[in-house]
């Protein structure tokens, strides 16, 4: 979007102030759950608004292992990254004091 953004954006109505991906970091929330793509794009996309989820109840849940996907997903990954992803971006987005 980037690019898109560099070949055209002086087409738009509208000029941004910053790039694409500067709004997406700072305004997007993305999930992702039994997927090692997702946790391979943490890199990309940065730790900071990327969360994992089961699902539960839902039918298409990881439970009721979970944790065993966890561990596929997030092997190799830094402790405070995961710690991020599993835990503390969801506390941030909802304004959970923990």
């Amino acid at each position: 979007m980037d690019h898109a953004d560099e070949k055209f954006g002086a087409m738009m109505d509208v000029a941004l102030t910053m790039k694409p991906s500067d709004y997406v970091r700072r305004q997007v929330w993305l999930t992702f759950m039994d997927d090692p793509v997702g946790a391979a794009s943490l890199e990309v996309i940065g730790a900071d608004a990327f969360m994992w989820g089961s699902d539960f109840p839902h039918s298409d849940s990881t439970w009721p292992n979970s944790q065993s996907v966890i561990d596929k997903n997030f092997s190799g990954v830094p402790d405070w990254v995961t710690g991020k992803v599993l835990h503390d971006n969801a506390c941030a987005l909802y304004h959970i004091d923990i």
